[in-house]
């Protein structure tokens, strides 16, 4: 274990580069920010912004064989694997609804766009499920499109709070199934959470393929359910968010069924590790990798609580909090077989 990267804000990505820097992007600073394989602060590579290579938001982190591609939604930066030139790009129409975003980058120069529609109906306290129309479309002719279909998205819980901005409260109901994706150089894995199989799109060949999970989703119990939400709403970081968070065990708002998987990794191999949804926020994470061609190669169960943020050849960074309850950056060796 190395502790490579002081504290940050909210931390949504971090890749490391074949120099052994670590890239990490913030989204509380809107910041890609570039540190020494120690540690060591460098230098800002982009920051927020609308002009060359900046960002209004930063959503997620992404690497292919090319480049590294903070994504902010509605745009991405590009960045060399030196850390140099980053270059901004609008993401392209397809022909779609505008809430349009990026959800992935393949190393084919082809972008995963999810084009989703959202809409909140009376009573505004309810519990929702939007869909969102999965497309690949080519970065440089966006008129080379390949529609996925139509999948359901996040499940989310409309609240009414007065003391919230609008007197609602919108989010996503994490103790009920949702849409998850994983992109990596030439695939992209497509899940339901409370489903038993993945759908494993290869761009190269274009062709796709229906993947077994090897273990199923359970139930709710009434005493996990309520120890779960009790634990997130403890955590919460505003008044605002802790109502929001224990209303998840409200009867009306309470799922029968638990997420059989919490997320999707993609892994530098094309593979998948798929994250099974503990009902502890203190229990050591455990995953499932998948190959490439969607074979159960290995289980791991991390060394202690974490999430995981880059997977590579020999290694993974994951962040984790310290015993002050500061999330910091920490690079793991792997070994593989």
């Amino acid at each position: 274990m190395r502790r490579v990267v002081a504290p940050l804000g909210r931390i949504v990505g971090a890749r490391r580069l074949p120099t052994g820097q670590i890239l990490v992007a913030d989204a509380s600073a809107v910041e890609l920010r570039l540190f020494d394989a120690r540690g060591r602060f460098v230098r800002v590579v982009t920051r927020r912004g609308r002009g060359p290579g900046e960002l209004t938001n930063i959503v997620s982190l992404a690497r292919t064989s090319r480049a590294l591609v903070a994504i902010g939604g509605q745009d991405f930066v590009s960045v060399g694997l030196d850390a140099s030139a980053p270059t901004r790009y609008a993401i392209p129409s397809t022909g779609g609804p505008p809430s349009g975003s990026v959800r992935g980058v393949f190393g084919t120069a082809q972008l995963l766009i999810g084009e989703s529609r959202f809409r909140i109906l009376s009573p505004p306290s309810q519990v929702t499920r939007d869909t969102t129309r999965l497309v690949i479309t080519s970065l440089a002719d966006p008129t080379q499109r390949r529609d996925l279909g139509r999948f359901p998205n996040q499940t989310s819980l409309v609240l009414v709070i007065p003391a919230a901005p609008g007197g609602l409260k919108f989010g996503r109901l994490e103790t009920a199934p949702q849409l998850e994706i994983a992109v990596t150089d030439n695939l992209c894995w497509i899940g339901d959470s409370g489903a038993s199989e993945l759908l494993r799109v290869d761009v190269k060949s274009d062709t796709s393929q229906r993947v077994r999970i090897p273990f199923a989703p359970r139930r709710w119990s009434g005493d996990t359910l309520s120890q779960y939400v009790r634990t997130r709403a403890n955590n919460a970081a505003s008044p605002v968010e802790e109502i929001f968070t224990s209303a998840w065990g409200d009867r009306e708002y309470r799922p029968e069924q638990m997420p059989a998987f919490r997320t999707l990794h993609g892994d530098v191999r094309d593979g998948v590790w798929i994250e099974h949804f503990l009902p502890s926020l203190a229990a050591r994470p455990r995953f499932t990798v998948l190959s490439s061609s969607g074979r159960v190669v290995a289980t791991v169960t991390a060394p202690r609580a974490m999430r995981l943020l880059d997977i590579g050849e020999d290694y993974i960074i994951a962040a984790e909090q310290d015993e002050n309850d500061v999330e910091r950056i920490t690079l793991y060796p792997l070994g593989r077989r």
